[in-house]
């Protein structure tokens, strides 16, 4: 008597590489041509080799009763530090499912046993409403303090262009007389002066941006972050590998890693960033000492500014919300961070505002976001 087979979820393993990849082809990127074979090899280092893979909280993958996989959800283990102990984080990301008509509970199945792990607390920066439904069906909490997203416009006429042409191509013709406009709205006071970066803006004490190395920005990172109640962990030169992959990401542009220094030379922050032509600087992370997130804003935007940038774009976090706030930012809310953990210290903590997440903390650091696997 034959027996009846059924969909399963089970870890991830390495024969499941290429059929990972091209359901990413397929779903993330809406591409139905064969995906590059940089591709599978990078859902095994990052997601089986890498150091941040974790055998104890496998990533997943969800295979339907004819043996074919058709779900996926990938699982970066972070360690950090609250107080004397280490605990282990669990990152979610890439959750994605071939055909929601046919299987849709895949997903929900997939989210399930991926917080249902070993891990101390769980965390994802890229919930959209249909996961986020999922999380809060399994008690987890929205981080409303990293989930906002902001865009400092420095150049409203050229902004508003590049906006339009992701809709209407032709609307790139307009860009000479956008251009004019906000060289003229830049001398002269009125409303796009408000939006706009106006061309005497300067920052207070000679602070300034110039490029930097990536062991000068992991160094940077690894000082600002020990200071948060949640420290995350970089075994080795593991902080100045995600920092070299999350500069590699051609779709995004031009990468521009800086440091932030006082007129004497004192490094006070740092910034990553891409951008392509003169569309918008897409930030990955913003770093910066106690009390200097309002002067390396500052830094960031005239360095922006002055490679032509319509605008700078990237996701806030707590530390960095007041000093927006008063520089003129906007705000939208695309996708939520998320946290799941019965640990109600790491709770608060992450509630509080006192952990660092998003960019180097996450999953938007990873070639997945805009890398190139040809």
């Amino acid at each position: 008597m034959n027996s009846i087979q059924t969909d399963t979820i089970r870890p991830f393993a390495p024969h499941d590489a290429e059929a990972a990849a091209a359901l990413f082809q397929a779903v993330m990127l809406g591409s139905d041509t064969r995906p590059p074979a940089g591709l599978a090899a990078y859902f095994r280092s990052h997601f089986l080799d890498g150091p941040f893979a974790d055998p104890d909280i496998p990533s997943l993958v969800y295979v339907s009763s004819q043996g074919g996989v058709e779900g996926f959800v990938g699982v970066a283990v972070q360690p950090m530090r609250i107080g004397e102990r280490t605990v282990r984080a669990a990152i979610l990301g890439t959750l994605m499912v071939r055909d929601h008509a046919q299987t849709p509970m895949a997903g929900a199945r997939l989210l399930k046993q991926a917080v249902s792990g070993k891990q101390d607390l769980t965390l994802s920066e890229s919930a959209g409403d249909a996961s986020l439904a999922m999380w809060r069906q399994l008690k987890g909490s929205v981080l409303d303090r990293h989930s906002l997203d902001f865009v400092r416009v420095l150049r409203p006429a050229q902004f508003g262009v590049e906006m339009l042409e992701k809709r209407i191509g032709a609307a790139r013709l307009l860009s000479p007389f956008a251009r004019a406009l906000d060289r003229f709205a830049g001398r002269k006071p009125g409303p796009l002066r408000w939006t706009g970066l106006p061309a005497d803006f300067r920052t207070q004490g000679g602070v300034h941006a110039r490029p930097a190395s990536v062991d000068a920005i992991a160094a940077l990172a690894t000082d600002s972050l020990s200071r948060n109640a949640i420290v995350p962990l970089w075994p080795g030169n593991c902080l100045a590998a995600v920092i070299a992959e999350a500069m590699d990401k051609p779709a995004f542009g031009a990468t521009h890693l800086c440091e932030v220094v006082t007129k004497a030379g004192k490094p006070i922050g740092g910034f990553l960033f891409h951008q392509a032509g003169r569309g918008p600087a897409k930030v990955v992370d913003i770093l910066h000492a106690p009390g200097q997130a309002g002067p390396v804003l500052d830094a960031l935007f005239i360095y922006a500014h002055e490679l032509g940038a319509a605008a700078v774009q990237g996701r806030a976090t707590p530390q960095l919300l007041d000093a927006l706030l008063s520089r003129r930012t906007l705000f939208a809310h695309e996708s939520a961070s998320v946290i799941g953990t019965k640990d109600p210290e790491i709770l608060k903590a992450f509630q509080e505002g006192r952990a660092h997440f998003n960019g180097l903390v996450g999953e938007r650091w990873t070639r997945l976001m805009g890398g190139s696997f040809r």
